[in-house]
């Protein structure tokens, strides 16, 4: 494992150099035939070749962003390659055309649809022409692989696209959110499918900003606690089918719900150590925590080198990973008090452990990034961690009987009341900054911390069995001889 932890950084090292410098492939070759040079230690070479796996992948990447286009009033043809992103009063369309994908905006243009052939005109303006002072968004646009922008584009012609499974998914999608919209009330549809869907279009500015004050926008963004509870339900739901059977059928459905919610950086992470698990299931053998951690880490980076250092949302769900994995046996050890809360309370000690676990390791980073961190949100998740997948359920229920509305509403509208209650209290938010060399010693500090004080216990945890922490009894009914005991997504 140590061997694949140094191969891992190694290979990071290499995407994080070529991604902030303008060194080439030639720099990478000629490290690693002076190190081939002057060292013959086998393992220290391995390192150097992924350090230029990294730098090859990264400038592959980089390579794929170049383009043809110019800047001014152009006529753009190409294909709707994304799901739609509709605001107010316009709506954002990915355009992959023969010299890149562009990001247009265009008015409500009622018949557009995934797939769709478009003519687009409009001054268009190139991402590496964007101002030093957006140097965020344009690392952004390049995550998304958009070579170019088009702010105010008018559609030409229109051509329908054929039928395909991603554009029926994405019908399929917009018809639960409209569902949503006729069984629950605002804020509570919209609300219900942030937590079912991922989508916030339709939250209102003052829950938004409720969650933001105490912490809890994270739970409408489709996450590992998402995953693990699809997972969960569709093992409860086939509990009468064999195992493997029921492995196969839930990575198809993991699959699908990817697509569906929109395939962010931190779903697909998440999908991946869910998918690691089912495998270690099917096969039979306990697969590792940081095992799983790290492939899925490799696996993205590889697929999209700027995810690595440019996307905040990724670091911070593998942060809050790493922080279960690391943190929760140290608390469960430093916090032994807590083990005399009577057995009712046992929800509410779990999701207390899990929040400050997470809040540890990402922490430093929201304070660098956003500079405000809110330091009632472990006691807040103490009371909303318990309702998220009853709202979940009850909400997904309410789709096929309409009996479960009155729960789902009675769930929702309780989270919603906590967070606007948190919210109301003095000082809820803190305005702290932290500079780059402070992000760099908090980091250090709590490894030194980690390995001086708890290296015991730190490997325990990294080397056991990822189980979903919240659903961890259901899924023991199903194969109690095999299944593993957390699964931290």
């Amino acid at each position: 494992m140590l061997l694949t932890l140094a191969y891992v950084c190694g290979f990071l090292g290499g995407v994080a150099f070529k991604s902030v410098t303008e060194y080439s492939l030639h720099f990478g070759v000629f490290l690693t035939l002076l190190f081939f040079a002057c060292c013959s230690r086998s393992r220290a070479l391995f390192f150097l070749c992924f350090v230029l796996v990294g730098v090859l992948r990264t400038q592959a990447y980089e390579k794929g962003l170049e383009t043809q286009l110019e800047s001014g009033f152009q006529t753009v043809e190409g294909v709707i390659v994304d799901e739609l992103d509709k605001r107010d009063g316009y709506q954002n369309v990915s355009l992959l055309t023969d010299e890149g994908k562009v990001l247009a905006k265009v008015s409500l243009y009622k018949g557009l649809h995934f797939g769709d052939e478009l003519t687009l005109q409009g001054d268009l303006e190139l991402r590496t022409d964007l101002e030093e002072e957006d140097a965020s968004y344009r690392n952004y646009l390049s995550r998304q692989g958009v070579v170019a922008l088009m702010p105010e584009a008018s559609v030409k012609s229109r051509i329908e696209g054929s039928r395909s499974f991603r554009k029926g998914l994405y019908a399929f999608k917009s018809f639960l959110e409209k569902r949503l919209q006729v069984l629950l009330p605002e804020p509570e549809s919209s609300f219900a499918a942030g937590l079912l869907l991922g989508s916030r279009k339709g939250m209102s500015e003052e829950l938004t900003l409720a969650f933001r004050t105490v912490g809890l926008l994270h739970i409408v963004a489709i996450s590992g606690s998402n995953i693990s509870l699809v997972i969960a339900t569709v093992f409860m739901m086939l509990s009468f089918l064999p195992l493997r059977l029921r492995v196969f059928i839930s990575v198809g459905i993991l699959a699908i719900f990817v697509l569906l919610v929109g395939a962010t950086s931190t779903v697909i992470r998440a999908a991946v150590m869910g998918v690691l698990t089912l495998t270690g299931l099917y096969t039979g053998r306990r697969s590792m925590a940081l095992f799983g951690l790290l492939w899925s880490i490799v696996l993205l980076v590889f697929w999209n080198p700027y995810l690595f250092l440019f996307d905040v949302g990724f670091q911070l769900s593998v942060l809050s990973t790493f922080g279960l994995l690391a943190f929760v046996p140290v608390l469960q050890k430093k916090l032994h008090f807590l083990e005399y809360l009577p057995s009712w309370a046992a929800s509410f000690k779990e999701a207390f452990l899990l929040t400050v676990a997470a809040q540890i390791t990402t922490l430093p980073l929201m304070l660098y990034c956003f500079g405000q961190t809110s330091w009632i949100t472990p006691f807040v998740n103490v009371f909303v961690a318990p309702l998220i997948p009853l709202a979940m359920l009850t909400s997904f229920f309410a789709f096929f009987v309409s009996w479960f509305m009155a729960p789902a509403w009675v769930f929702l509208a309780g989270i919603e009341k906590v967070a606007l209650l948190g919210a109301q209290i003095p000082g809820a938010s803190l305005s702290i900054s932290l500079s780059l060399n402070g992000l760099f010693l908090a980091y250090f500090l709590e490894l030194i911390f980690l390995l001086r004080f708890y290296k015991p216990i730190l490997g325990r945890a990294f080397f056991r069995d990822p189980v979903p922490v919240l659903y961890k009894e259901s899924i023991l009914e199903f194969e109690r001889h095999e299944t593993p005991k957390e699964f931290p997504v």
